[in-house]
């Protein structure tokens, strides 16, 4: 019976993350998102600039003819 209670004691505080890795994990994550956000609204702002110049040559010709 002791020998049992050793091997499920050890079992216990090998398996799993501690709540200081989690921590740290989610802090990493954290700024890695927040260093991304800032890029990926410049990207969605660069596309519609991008769109609005197409569409506004399109009616530049239309005028022109």
């Amino acid at each position: 019976m002791n020998g049992t209670k050793r091997k499920l004691r050890r079992r216990n505080t090998e398996a799993g993350m501690t709540l200081l890795e989690l921590i740290i994990a989610c802090s990493i994550l954290i700024v890695l998102a927040s260093a991304a956000l800032p890029v990926a609204r410049y990207s969605i702002v660069r596309s519609k600039e991008a769109e609005l110049r197409r569409d506004l040559r399109e009616m530049k010709d239309a005028i022109d003819r």
